[in-house]
């Protein structure tokens, strides 16, 4: 059992570094520079939409951090999806209509420093209704995330060492607990019966 759970919280940790999908809904002639510009975690993707019926590329220009081209699509509705992961600035164009052009910027995921200086307990697990944290230092912040990396619930913990979360209300299942004590954070799985 501690190896299933062991397991599924190294994939939610990945999966929630990796789990979003930004939209760019007006890839057309006329979309701004700003419109079509981005900041973003690494490991997130981008989806861009035709939303008109012209020919357009969606390919990284010279000096981007990553190389990507869509090829020349048509049609309103098509789409191209692209997962950036290295930080640093994309520069891209339409190659076919070069003033539809934007940036996107991929940053480093905020997320698990050196966990090995974060000291915390946690109990029950499982729990049915609270969920208590008790840190030897100040706790910052407590993050609740659901299996699908859906956040679930945030909350600042106003300089205390001591935290209770209220979950009876909360579906079953596995949630990960990501919790920062004295600006270092920890994620941890708690299984909600």
């Amino acid at each position: 059992m501690k190896r299933i759970l062991l397991l599924s919280a190294l994939f939610a940790t990945i999966g929630l570094s990796a789990q979003t999908t930004h939209h760019i809904d007006n890839w057309a002639m006329g979309i701004s520079n700003q419109d079509a510009s981005l900041t973003i975690d690494q490991g997130d993707t981008v989806e861009w939409t035709w939303s008109d019926t012209l020919p357009h590329t969606v390919s990284s220009t010279a000096g981007s951090t990553e190389t990507f081209d869509s090829g020349t699509i048509s049609g309103v509705g098509e789409t191209y999806s692209y997962t950036f992961t290295e930080i640093g600035a994309n520069t891209y164009q339409c190659n076919v209509h070069p003033g539809m052009n934007g940036t996107i910027t991929v940053e480093e995921v905020l997320g698990v420093n050196d966990v090995s200086k974060v000291t915390f307990e946690y109990y029950p697990n499982p729990t049915t209704d609270i969920l208590t944290i008790n840190a030897a230092d100040v706790i910052d912040n407590i993050t609740v995330y659901d299996m699908s990396g859906k956040l679930v619930m945030t909350a600042d913990n106003a300089g205390n060492s001591n935290s209770k979360i209220y979950m009876q209300n909360y579906n079953a299942g596995t949630y990960f607990v990501k919790v920062t004590v004295s600006g270092q954070t920890k994620t941890i799985s708690v299984v909600k019966q």
